[in-house]
């Protein structure tokens, strides 16, 4: 993904922080990702030596974008095993150790962008973000990774009727190459709920499959679409279900947080939080670009109807409460009542 203004990061970006300890004495730490280097995520990492609002001193952080220190799986294992110190893991795979977290994926369940920060950003996040600590993991907070939107090859209104035999296709990202995350899963029972016959596509095959095969419709955000060139394809009308959305997450090894002071780890905590303000605003400009370039090529982009489709789904927030108990029923009573 590309920025339009925005100067591309060099190989690896250093940021200093200050710690205690001797002076001259210098600590390192990886910043694992494996978004490329024009990634808003990626570019808002610049931000973390501001949001720490110290001098550079004693302890270099090192980013290594576009998978130097492997794919997703890798840079889990190694947060959990101490020898990478930070990174951005995707949510989905995060579930596996905290089913919890699957809470934020449920379909229409964020009434916008704005009601959905204030949750992952207020105590309810941060509870969530807690349950990792049984992972050997520290969730320093939450980055915007788009709403997934329905695009079709006819008008989505927002009834039904319009997903009755739909045949749309899903998106299976390259650590989930089967989507058998809890997100994943959900996406998938949601359509099928409303009676949508589902089609699983590899991302790094998704371009070629869109032109062998024939779906009437795909699940997919902004940026995802314009990427994928998607004007090409027979799909022309995009509703603006903003059903689901997983959020990627910023993440430190538990072995290596806890061996740093009160007042480091406040730091780090801090520089986070700016980082994810930033990156929130060069998203939002990414998916705005996105969306006006998609219209230039001709496609039709619309508002829909959610609340008629959240209702049609209430079957899998039932099944939700049965298999995480009053957990869940408390984190969704928790998220409804966000204003």
């Amino acid at each position: 993904m590309r920025i339009s203004g925005i100067v591309t990061l060099i190989l690896i970006l250093s940021v200093s922080i200050g710690v205690n300890g001797e002076s001259g004495h210098r600590g390192f730490a990886k910043f694992g990702t494996v978004l490329n280097f024009n990634h808003p995520s990626v570019i808002a990492l610049t931000e973390f030596q501001k949001g720490l609002g110290i001098e550079p001193d004693q302890m270099t952080i090192q980013i290594f974008a576009n998978a130097q220190l492997g794919d997703e799986h890798d840079l889990l294992e190694g947060l959990q095993f101490g020898q990478i110190e930070m990174g951005i893991v995707p949510l989905p795979l995060l579930t596996s150790y905290s089913p919890l977290l699957g809470a934020l994926a449920m379909p229409y369940l964020f009434k916008n962008d704005e009601h959905r920060f204030r949750v992952l950003d207020g105590p309810l996040g941060q509870q969530l973000l807690s349950t990792l600590e049984e992972a050997n993991l520290v969730g320093l907070g939450f980055l915007q990774t788009g709403a997934q939107h329905i695009i079709a090859s006819q008008e989505i209104l927002g009834k039904p009727d319009d997903f009755q035999g739909l045949n749309i296709g899903i998106i299976c990202p390259a650590y989930d190459k089967s989507c058998h995350t809890l997100p994943a899963q959900l996406s998938i029972r949601s359509f099928e709920t409303l009676g949508a016959i589902v089609t699983l596509f590899e991302s790094n095959k998704a371009a070629e499959q869109l032109e062998r095969q024939t779906i009437q419709a795909l699940e997919c955000s902004a940026p995802t679409a314009l990427e994928l060139q998607i004007y090409h394809s027979n799909l022309r009308f995009m509703a603006l279900s903003a059903h689901t959305t997983t959020p990627d997450v910023i993440v430190a090894s538990k072995r290596w947080f806890d061996t740093l002071s009160p007042e480091v780890q406040d730091y780090l905590r801090k520089a986070s939080r700016a980082t994810i303000t930033y990156q929130r605003h060069l998203w939002a400009i990414a998916e705005q670009e996105a969306f006006n370039a998609l219209k230039s090529e001709g496609v039709q982009v619309e508002t829909v109807e959610r609340g008629t489709l959240r209702r049609e789904v209430q079957p899998l927030y039932v099944s939700m409460e049965h298999t995480l108990g009053e957990k869940f029923t408390r984190i969704f009573e928790s998220i409804t009542a966000v204003h």
